[in-house]
């Protein structure tokens, strides 16, 4: 539903947020890029939270490092389109187009710029039109689609300037037509979908658990003082 996909797209947004904004101890900016948003790193919990993860292409400013020439990190398909010529001077704009590929495709439920193979997607992330999001989905609001729009301008002064920005407008536009979910209805939906096959998972693992304990093995003393958690 276009109330969910805005509640966990809102939620992700607000994580790269919080990473793009992180200072070292100094306290000075480390410009953080994390370089590999793609619907495989945002996570959603039963919670209600949806959260962004796995920053193992991410790289600082402050902790530069050399790449390969050619060298392409993270996913093709959803890389901004200065990351996929190999622009070196990345900075948080990339997060917010591959942001904009992520809640495109979770609203229109399609593909956008995903080929047969690596060179013709990433021909298609460098130079294709992208479709107008209500005119693929009419569910969606114009005005949500105009703000999904604005994050996936090619020329990234055109783009939002943060993901904070990109969430605000998102959530604005939402709040006018298409409702944006609440944490809880998020949690509801998350059960609805998951809820038995998260309770069987759960199950495996208590099973697994006891059968792996050691039988007859001493529990071992605790120092005074100590409670066991």
């Amino acid at each position: 539903p276009v109330s969910i996909a805005l509640r966990v797209a809102i939620d992700m947004l607000s994580g790269l947020n919080a990473a793009h904004d992180l200072h070292d101890d100094q306290n000075l900016p480390v410009n953080l890029v994390h370089r590999d948003v793609s619907p495989q790193n945002v996570l959603v919990g039963q919670d209600g939270i949806a959260r962004i993860t796995d920053f193992g292409v991410a790289r600082a400013a402050s902790r530069l490092t050399a790449t390969r020439v050619g060298q392409l990190k993270g996913k093709i398909a959803y890389m901004a389109p200065e990351q996929a010529a190999g622009t070196e001077e990345l900075d948080r704009r990339a997060d917010v187009f591959s942001s904009g590929i992520v809640i495109w495709e979770a609203l229109a439920q399609k593909r956008l710029f995903k080929a047969e193979n690596e060179a013709a997607t990433l021909s298609r992330v460098i130079t294709e039109p992208v479709p107008l999001l209500f005119q693929i989905t009419p569910q969606v609001s114009k005005e949500v689609s105009g703000v999904v729009m604005r994050a996936l301008e090619r020329d990234r002064d055109k783009r939002f300037p943060t993901c904070a920005a990109f969430a605000d407008a998102l959530e604005a536009a939402g709040a006018l037509k298409d409702k944006v979910a609440t944490p809880r209805e998020l949690a509801a939906y998350v059960n609805e979908v998951m809820g038995q096959e998260i309770s069987q998972q759960r199950d495996n693992v208590r099973a697994w658990l006891a059968h792996s304990e050691p039988t007859g093995s001493a529990v071992p003393e605790l120092p005074a003082g100590v409670v066991p958690s």
